[in-house]
């Protein structure tokens, strides 16, 4: 994941309190019993080094952010901006501090931003030389659908929070460079809780790293999307669970340049379309994908779509899955969307049981090592349709229905395999190249 970060209870220098009984003409500087009324005054009145101690009460205040001035919110302090102008709670840009800001954000508070109008981020850090530590219960919003909540596009941000989350149909974090990391219980959203965007050509000064226990999308919407049209853009993500709608994670959409590379390690990673529309568990477009999953599931809707699909980027898949499970009536476990894709497709260590379809390949290439495929509950489909691409198996088992063919094909197909078994010969239009590299007994199960 990366440095773990040590935030101290208070940063040395003087300090400032502000509460609900506060007062800002009597507020003073180094003193706790004068206390200020608003976040404003004492971010005004601090100097460098200094540290404002926040109250319990519900402050609608932003524009918080003063360079070497931190802040503590002790329990019960909430920040609830509902205003009209433009600028973010914390931002360092011109709406905000203008300029690089080095500071620590510590204690329990909730951040929160659901402006009139405008366009107010809850966090917004956009300069190269920022540097923030920032450890809180929660941070959220409400914005605009073009406005993220948490918004990073340079300089050092390391996040501790329960909780990050949108209520609206916008993004929840988007990371677009420099050095993110984020430890969290759960990043939540109507629409897309983690984007990353690295512009094509942009100098990356950084990577994003998140560590969460659930990253879940209600909306109609991928749980994770990366779109970043730049070679260097790295994203890791260490999660429990994933839980998307349009899909799982979207790997590349939008993007026109490949190498782009994340590294995802999950223990389940789910989704359940809700309208036509809708693609695989994991929707592969371009870049290299490294997945380590013990289990993904697409729990429910008859479709086409399969848990991998890839277009026509040079898309590498690395994956160790545990178990596959589907219950749509007509859905593959792995599916080409295009029969011009050029990728690769990778999967180690994988079981895929399903009374729906198995695998099929058109185009790209697929490997399979150590896996087990089990279509016998479907009368309809195959362990593998192969109607074009590249075909690998390593140490693999299929188990067909008992009037289907292990592999089908519709034209002539080679498929190259190595230590593998099936309960059932191939189609007549497939040919093993290796010699008795597929065995067939019909007590394989």
């Amino acid at each position: 994941m990366g440095t773990e970060i040590t935030i101290p209870r208070y940063p040395a220098g003087a300090q400032l309190r502000v509460n609900k009984l506060g007062n800002d003409d009597s507020g003073t500087r180094g003193n706790l019993v004068w206390s200020y009324l608003t976040l404003g005054a004492a971010k005004a009145a601090a100097q460098s080094g200094d540290t404002i101690v926040v109250g319990p009460g519900v402050y609608n205040e932003k524009n918080l952010l003063k360079n070497g001035v931190s802040w503590h919110f002790e329990a019960g302090a909430t920040i609830n901006y509902t205003g009209t102008t433009d600028g973010g709670v914390f931002d360092d840009s011109a709406d905000g501090a203008n300029g690089p800001v080095v500071c620590k954000i510590t204690g329990y508070g909730e951040f929160y931003s659901a402006p009139a109008s405008g366009i107010a981020p809850t966090f917004y850090i956009q300069d190269p030389g920022s540097f923030l530590e920032i450890e809180c219960i929660s941070i959220g919003g409400d914005n605009d659908d073009d406005v993220p909540i948490f918004l990073h596009t340079a300089g050092v941000i390391g996040v501790k929070c329960f909780r990050l989350f949108s209520l609206g149909l916008t993004t929840t974090v988007f990371w677009q460079n420099g050095k993110l990391e984020i430890q969290c219980h759960e990043i939540t959203a109507q629409s897309w809780p983690v984007w990353s965007e690295v512009e094509n050509g942009a100098v990356v000064t950084g990577d994003m790293h998140i560590q969460a226990f659930r990253i879940e999308t209600s909306g109609n919407y991928p749980a994770i999307t990366f779109n970043d049209d730049n070679a260097n853009a790295r994203v890791w993500i260490n999660a429990q669970i994933i839980i998307g709608a349009y899909t799982g994670m979207d790997v590349g959409k939008g993007s026109v340049v490949n190498g782009a590379k994340y590294y995802v390690t999950a223990q389940k990673i789910t989704h359940n379309p809700t309208d036509a529309g809708a693609y695989g568990t994991i929707q592969l477009y371009s870049g290299n994908l490294y997945l380590t999953v013990q289990k993904m599931t697409q729990p429910s809707r008859s479709s086409d779509c399969g848990i991998f699909t890839t277009g026509t980027g040079t898309t590498f898949l690395s994956a160790e899955i545990g178990t596959m499970e589907f219950l749509g009536d007509s859905l593959n476990a792995v599916q080409w969307d295009n029969a011009n894709a050029t990728g690769e497709i990778r999967i180690g260590s994988c079981t895929v049981s399903s009374s729906a379809g198995g695998l099929v390949i058109s185009a790209g290439t697929l490997s399979l090592q150590n896996c087990y495929i089990n279509t016998a509950a479907n009368i309809g489909t195959n362990p593998i349709n192969k109607t074009g691409g590249t075909l690998r198996l390593y140490g693999t088992t299929l188990v067909a229905e008992a009037t289907r063919d292990s592999i089908e094909a519709t034209g002539a197909q080679n498929v190259m395999a190595i230590a593998s078994w099936t309960n059932k010969a191939v189609d007549a239009n497939v040919t093993i190249t290796t010699s008795g590299g597929l065995v067939v007994d019909s007590n394989v199960a």
